[in-house]
Parts: C-alpha cells; structure tokens; sequence
C-alpha cells in the first residue's frame, strides 16, 4: 500500500485525486492551509495536515537542463538523455518566487541550485564543496 501527499488535497482537483487513490486502498495524506479548499472536500480516510508549503529559492530561472546537469554534478553520474519536439504544455524554465518564505519565514536562498540539491539529499560534503 503506497502513501502519497497531495499538497491542497482539500480544494476540488486534489480531494477527487485523493478519493480515487483512497479507493485503489492507498494511503492519502493530505496538506493544504484551507485558503481556498474547504474542509468539507477533505475524503473519509485520508490523514490532514493543515499547514502550508512554502518555495525558498533564489528567485532566478532555470532551464530544464540546467537542473538535469545540476542533479547530475550532485549525483556524480549522467542521466540518459532523451530530447524531443517541444509538446503542448511543455515549460521551458522553473521559476521559484522567494517572496513567500521571505514574508513569512524571514528566509532568504543563500545556497546555488547545486548546492541547494546536494543539501536536500543529504549529500553535506557535496554541498560544501559545491
């Protein structure tokens, strides 16, 4: 039985999410400030956390790629790589914006993106070095 977190699982598209994984008999744990869900969407067997997710980033855009050879230089090893015609849908940047964590939290990115990642995996002589 597999667990899954669905970040705003209490607004419409997240509560049908966590319905439909509730009823294939895996775990739902659910995450959402209730800013516009609504308690009542929240299913019947699924574990509430109410809080808030917040991005602490350094508000610079990053291709695609760029975050692949980041993860790679992190990783110490290559991904296969697979390009393909641009689809509908596809984004070409990933653009975090620091304000929240800044306005809540008093946080400010003080990390590059690799050494943000190596960090986050737990990878502390990575990091240091990066």
């Amino acid at each position: 039985m597999a667990l899954h977190l669905i970040i705003g699982g209490a607004g419409f598209i997240g509560s049908h999410l966590a319905d439909a994984l509730i009823a294939r008999g895996d775990r739902v744990r659910v995450l959402d400030d209730l800013s516009t869900g609504k308690r009542g969407n929240l299913p019947r067997g699924a574990e509430f956390i109410e809080g808030d997710v917040v991005n602490v980033c350094t508000g610079r855009a990053a291709s695609l790629l760029e975050l692949l050879v980041a993860l790679e230089r992190v990783c110490g090893r290559t991904a296969d790589r697979r390009f393909g015609p641009e689809r509908p849908g596809d984004f070409r940047l990933s653009l975090g914006a620091p304000s929240k964590a800044t306005a809540l939290l008093g946080l400010k990115a003080t990390r590059r993106l690799d050494q943000g990642l190596a960090a986050t995996l737990g990878l502390d002589e990575v990091a240091r070095a990066a």
